[in-house]
């Protein structure tokens, strides 16, 4: 009963001393009794973004967001920045969420470690030694990750070195005039081991399947194959990397978890 309410009806009570002195005592005292006891009694507080119970009317407050099936799995914080995936990020410094929700830093193609790739005004941050080897970002689009192949002779070992007529063949980032033993074999004018390059493995024409991100091709004794960065995972059947924290390739199995849109998580700021 709200204070209005309950000013009212003693208001109402008083009224009644027309009646019977007798009478009068008895509904006055039984009837203080009830008001009391109505207007003392505290109201549901929601303003802290509490859930209803299982069949409650599952209100939330400020703070809190609506749980229209009040089972009070609601979340029991606001994200003050931007929401992706359950994860509360900060997409200016967050490095799986650089920009905007989806773009990881670090499952940018042909990396080979993520030891300093970083988010920065929303923008990824990739060292040049971050690149798997033969790799290395020479375009304008950050976001292109290690991109370009720097094992042939017109960007050997360098965006911008090219190999001439003196010494045509790039051999392990460097121009030469015949292969060496490290790289006995030469596919056109690249030096290759092709026990171990995954461009050309085990012969010049096999090239390695590439993952879209989160690792590289591999080639061990010329037979390919995949090395995930740390976070990442292989899938069976696959020569993807999946990031850990993948909820649609979860563990070595690479199954789907059961999702749970009712639950922030605050990403800890860099």
């Amino acid at each position: 009963m709200t204070p209005g309410v309950c000013a009212i009806t003693v208001r109402r009570m008083a009224s009644w001393s027309g009646l019977g002195w007798w009478r009068n005592v008895f509904l006055l005292s039984f009837l203080a009794i009830a008001v009391s006891s109505a207007c003392t009694k505290a109201p549901r507080d929601f303003e802290g973004g509490q859930a209803g119970g299982a069949g409650g009317d599952g209100a939330l407050g400020a703070g809190g967001a609506e749980n229209a099936a009040g089972d009070g799995n609601g979340p029991d914080v606001a994200c003050p920045d931007t929401l992706c995936g359950g994860i509360c990020s900060d997409t200016a410094t967050d490095v799986e969420n650089c920009g905007k929700c989806g773009n990881s830093c670090t499952a940018l193609p042909h990396l080979g470690s993520t030891d300093g790739v970083a988010c920065a005004a929303g923008v990824c941050v990739v060292p040049a030694t971050a690149c798997a080897p033969g790799y290395a970002h020479c375009s304008a689009d950050p976001n292109d990750g290690c991109e370009t192949d720097i094992t042939v002779p017109e960007r050997c070992g360098a965006c911008d070195v090219a190999c001439e007529a003196d010494a045509p063949f790039c051999a392990l980032g460097a121009c030469v005039t015949t292969c060496p033993a490290a790289a006995p074999t030469a596919c056109g004018n690249v030096c290759a081991d092709l026990k171990s390059d995954p461009k050309r493995c085990g012969d010049c024409a096999t090239a390695c399947a590439q993952p879209l991100g989160g690792g590289s091709a591999s080639c061990t004794a010329g037979a390919c194959g995949t090395e995930c960065l740390a976070s990442f995972h292989e899938c069976p059947g696959t020569t993807d990397c999946f990031s850990d924290a993948d909820a649609t390739h979860c563990g070595p199995d690479c199954l789907a978890c059961e999702a749970n849109s009712n639950v922030y998580k605050i990403r800890p700021k860099e």
